[in-house]
């Protein structure tokens, strides 16, 4: 069972990359939250969850152990396969996702394509005693607990950070920094971009060139 991989990205597809690892290219799933973050030569590390069928095997990738044990649970509940745990993992961070889980929030749990509110309950009644408190804790784009109502601006801000080429970590310190000064600019998308932007430019922050290799 393959459990790590580590190499450069080969090409990026509709829903996840291909891993060079010495030569041999692995297709590996990853939510469109992840792929964002990710350029063509960069040098990658991923947690994986393989799954083995009869004509297929399917590897699904994590950047971070949190996402990797989240999506461990959401696929031991009956009616959750891969596809669905990973649509919730794009809609909401570890975090947020732990949180409504544990909360009973069933309308934050239905904003994920494909799940619907039998199964947004299903999930709640299996898994809201088994979330971990530390996984409610991680830190979010505000770098504060997160809710399951954290704000939209800040989350697209991030967003639209990472597909102009800034890595997660980057993206993240301009955010919280923002908001450290500004909490009121939470709800102001083209100001919240605008401010985070200039800080990473004046700090030099470089965004990465997608290219092909």
């Amino acid at each position: 069972m393959i459990a790590m991989l580590r190499g450069r990205v080969f090409a990026v597809v509709d829903d996840g990359v291909i891993v060079d690892v010495q030569g041999v290219g692995y297709a590996v799933h990853l939510t469109s939250r992840d792929v964002a973050t990710l350029s063509l030569g960069q040098e990658v590390e991923l947690r994986i969850y393989t799954v083995v069928r009869e004509d297929a095997l399917s590897l699904f990738g994590f950047a971070t152990p949190e996402a990797q044990q989240l999506f461990t649970a959401l696929i031991g509940v009956t009616g959750v396969g891969p596809k669905l745990a990973l649509a919730l993992l794009h809609e909401h961070e570890p975090a947020v996702l732990a949180r409504a889980l544990h909360d009973g929030d069933v309308q934050a749990l239905c904003r994920a394509k494909g799940v619907g509110r039998r199964i947004a309950e299903v999930l709640v009644v299996q898994l809201r005693e088994k979330i971990p408190p530390a996984l409610m804790r991680l830190p979010t784009a505000t770098g504060v607990a997160a809710t399951p109502s954290s704000p939209v601006a800040v989350r697209d801000a991030l967003s639209a950070l990472s597909n102009l080429g800034y890595r997660t970590a980057e993206a993240h310190a301009a955010l919280e920094a923002v908001l450290a000064d500004r909490p009121e600019a939470s709800s102001d998308f083209d100001g919240l971009l605008r401010s985070a932007l200039g800080r990473l430019r004046r700090d030099g922050a470089g965004a990465s060139k997608r290219t092909t290799p």
